[in-house]
């Protein structure tokens, strides 16, 4: 059973070295940092792509990056785990840990509003089973559940905050009369 478990995690963590490799490698080929900067019309434009090419060592190549990054994360060396800075200069451990209250308090209210309306839908659908009720429930539950969550992220962003900002500043309602 040890020698299975064993396996089975080791299987798991070659799985997680190649993916990791593979998506930094795919991020670092796919396009150049310093497009915008090496358009731009900035007289320091030389300096800026100078210091970022050294902030983020454009000048050692994608796969050896990726083993420094390795190396700087698991404090390999150095006996220190430095997650890195962001494109702000701050630590990047901060950062997470700045998000994890706010990360936890949206999984929380969204686990319970799905088993709220979960149970809801399901104690309605089968108090009037084999009706229009059950089978729009069914349906609004199944369409509801097969949006791709990334997508429904944006949507939401955009007409329950950016649009609703917009209406607050200027709250008028048009009403057509015939």
């Amino acid at each position: 059973m040890l020698a299975y478990i064993g396996r089975r995690i080791s299987i798991a963590l070659l799985i997680l070295f190649g993916s990791t490799y593979l998506t930094y490698n795919l991020a670092a080929y796919s396009g150049d940092p310093l497009a915008g900067i090496r358009e731009s019309t900035d007289p320091k434009k030389e300096a800026i792509m100078a210091e970022l090419s050294r902030f983020y060592q454009l000048d050692v190549p994608p796969p050896a990056r990726y083993f420094l990054w390795i190396q700087k994360i698991f404090g390999i060396g150095t006996g220190q785990i430095d997650f890195g800075l962001t494109a702000k200069r701050l630590s990047v451990l901060d950062e997470i840990s700045a998000a994890i209250p706010t990360t936890l308090r949206l999984v929380t209210v969204a686990t319970f509003l799905a088993i709220i309306l979960g149970i809801t839908f399901g104690v309605l659908s089968a108090i009037r089973q084999y009706s229009r009720l059950d089978y729009t429930l069914t349906f609004l539950s199944f369409f509801l559940f097969s949006l791709p969550i990334f997508w429904v992220a944006v949507m939401l962003k955009e007409y329950l905050v950016i649009q609703f900002n917009t209406f607050l500043e200027d709250p008028t309602i048009n009403i057509v009369s015939n």
